[in-house]
């Protein structure tokens, strides 16, 4: 099971952006033909589908940037070096991690002084809120569409 989990994390950022290539190549060709598709068009279905995936991949890869971030392998005193800290103050040498691994993903050195330095980059959060947020409008878009086309799909006549 560890090896299908490292399998998806080493493929999903080949995919995220086999993904984007698609939808730009699809969204260049439809504004050559100067024909946009409709929101209830087959095409527009896929598109906000592919939207949706990459969004999850996204969140994915962003999530496990910030956990893996705090990993460590040694002790907590290699991964929390006072260096980092801008004034590195005398003091305490003991180290602990908090991990906080849902949302939003924290992983702090937290010195017996009260120093609290955080492992997580400032980009990560952020951005699992973007994609999450993307994902959520994909997801109406694609409800929305079918509804809509499910509605014309009735309304023909046999």
């Amino acid at each position: 099971m560890t090896y299908f989990f490292l399998l998806c994390l080493i493929f999903a950022p080949f995919v995220f952006l086999l993904l984007a290539i698609r939808l730009s190549w699809r969204a260049v060709r439809a504004l050559k033909r100067r024909r946009l598709p409709g929101p209830t068009h087959d095409s527009s279905l896929k598109a906000a589908i592919e939207v949706a995936a990459m969004s999850v991949i996204g969140a994915g890869l962003c999530w496990t940037a910030g956990v893996g971030s705090g990993f460590y392998l040694l002790d907590p005193d290699e991964i929390c070096d006072r260096s980092r800290l801008s004034g590195s103050a005398a003091g305490s040498d003991v180290v602990t991690i908090e991990e906080h691994l849902s949302l939003p993903v924290r992983q702090t050195c937290v010195w017996a002084d009260g120093t609290r330095y955080d492992l997580v980059p400032s980009w990560v959060n952020p951005m699992i809120a973007v994609f999450l947020v993307v994902l959520a409008l994909s997801l109406v878009v694609c409800v929305a569409g079918l509804v809509t086309h499910r509605r014309r799909l009735r309304a023909v006549p046999e």
